[in-house]
């Protein structure tokens, strides 16, 4: 049986200063075996196809859900076919045939490459796996929450991540749920890919449209109903912060020199994301409050990447 990886809780006294705030702690996805928290739901959803006789798994992805896919295959000795768009770095698709995986390029954007996975599911046999859009994943991810009530001593009064199509987002309500804690959440996506926002501001989800954006792992132009619907009946606040991708790569910066940790503009914009949520709040308001940031990471950087994202948005 496949099992999580535990991440590590880890206090940040300087942004905690920096902020006005009592305590920050950084809940450490990237320490996953391929980088991000995606592994936690797709050790689920692959046991679960597993146990039901399936032979192999079909999952679009811009890297991330790839990756843990893949990964996750190789342990359970499924077959993996991953459908990415171009855009899709080298070093990524190296990584998922190092995994074993069966790699198809299709289109320029995530949404082309779903069309063709969904349609080479249809023509194969295979279980279609959504890279966000699943209750396994969500029950998956829900195991960061579980482990955050082991590590902390007190309920935080604020838990920030970022959104893509919503499948972090769905599985931290779920164990929040279940925990029985009610934190304000914070979602926070770039200007340029906010379809939480969208769907927020409109009641419902609704297409953004192509993503711009370099947060490329918050590209989905329509974020999860059922995630959505999760987030509208949480017992606590739900807040939503845009910000620019200048100031999701700054996160990442500073994530990599305080920090000493790479991960893609998709986690550098929780913490810009953060800081610029709290900036908005009366200091009387905020000295007392302990915040969980939850690095998620990313396989999809690495130091030339990052240097060329600040040139690019310095410029």
């Amino acid at each position: 049986m496949l099992s999580s990886t535990p991440t590590p809780l880890i206090p940040c006294s300087d942004l905690a200063r920096a902020c006005g705030v009592k305590n920050v702690f950084l809940k450490m996805e990237n320490c996953q075996v391929t980088g991000s928290f995606k592994d936690r739901g797709m050790q689920t959803l692959c046991e679960d196809i597993k146990n039901k006789g399936g032979v192999g798994i079909c999952c679009s992805s811009g890297g991330n859900a790839g990756l843990a896919a893949a990964w996750c295959c190789l342990q359970c000795g499924l077959e993996a076919d991953v459908f990415v768009p171009s855009t899709t770095t080298d070093t990524i698709v190296t990584r998922l045939k190092s995994y074993g995986a069966t790699v198809h390029v299709c289109g320029d954007e995530w949404k082309t490459a779903d069309d063709a996975a969904r349609l080479f599911c249809k023509e194969n046999n295979r279980d279609y796996v959504s890279p966000f859009d699943d209750g396994r994943l969500w029950d998956g991810h829900a195991s960061l929450v579980d482990e955050l009530t082991h590590q902390m001593s007190q309920v935080p009064d604020v838990i920030a991540f970022s959104v893509g199509g919503g499948g972090l987002a769905a599985g931290i309500i779920t164990g929040l749920n279940r925990s029985e804690w009610s934190p304000s959440i914070v979602l926070c996506e770039t200007e340029l890919a906010g379809s939480m926002n969208a769907a927020l501001i409109a009641g419902e989800p609704v297409s953004i449209g192509p993503i711009k954006s370099i947060a490329t792992s918050l590209g989905a132009p329509l974020v999860s109903k059922g995630a959505f619907e999760l987030l509208q009946s949480y017992q606590g606040k739900v807040h939503s912060q845009l910000v620019s991708d200048a100031a999701a790569v700054e996160g990442c910066l500073y994530l990599a020199n305080q920090q000493r940790v790479l991960v893609e503009p998709a986690c550098g914009a929780t913490l810009a994301g953060f800081r610029a949520w709290v900036s908005n709040m009366p200091v009387d308001g905020r000295e007392d409050m302990t915040i969980v940031l939850i690095i998620c990471g990313g396989s999809g950087i690495s130091l030339d990447l990052l240097n060329k994202y600040r040139m690019a948005e310095s410029g």
